[in-house]
Order: C-alpha cells, then structure tokens, then sequence
C-alpha cells in the first residue's frame, strides 16, 4: 500500500520550503508553513486554517520526511 503526496505547495505552486501541517490535521498532504504564515499575516482578513481540510492553525509540525526531499 502507498500514499501519494504532493511535493508542490497548494497555496504559492512551488517546491515547499518547509513542508508541514497543524497538529489538528489528519492528511499527510503538506502545505508550505512558512508561506502559509507570510500570506496570513499580509492578509486583511487572515484564514488560520488549514488550507487542506480547514483544521485550526495555531500550532504547526514540520514533516521531517518531506523536508528531506
């Protein structure tokens, strides 16, 4: 059995840089955490949710598997 995950960020299109997720997620998908927090904190109306499954973003994890890709 296999998982395929995206290596390409779902909110800038590129490589991630640090490739994460909150600690409330359940995918293994990641999303870029440190674009995640620039687009944020730039926005007039900030979403801190997960932009995979809308979980709270407060508290993140770095997926030590994907950064090594």
């Amino acid at each position: 059995d296999s998982v395929k995950v995206p290596l390409i960020c779902s909110l800038t299109l590129q490589k991630m840089k640090y490739p994460g997720r909150t600690v409330f997620c359940k995918h293994f998908a990641c999303f870029d955490i440190y674009n995640f927090i620039l687009l944020n904190s730039q926005a007039k109306l900030p979403k801190w949710q997960c932009p995979i499954c809308k979980a709270s973003a407060y508290k993140f994890e770095i997926d030590c598997i994907m950064n090594s890709l």
